[in-house]
């Protein structure tokens, strides 16, 4: 089987999208990059005290 570029046959390439994540402290928007992200983000949260 040969490997052909997705534009010879005729399907579109990946179209990127950005995605928005927006909510309150401690609502679990770092968790939820974390789970879909294919790298780690990065975390500045400091410590409570």
């Amino acid at each position: 089987m040969d490997s052909k570029p997705s534009a010879e046959l005729g399907r579109k390439p990946p179209t990127p999208v950005k995605i928005v994540i927006a909510g309150g402290f401690g609502v679990g928007k770092t968790t939820a990059v974390a789970s879909i992200s294919e790298i780690p983000p990065l975390r500045t949260e400091a410590a409570m005290t």
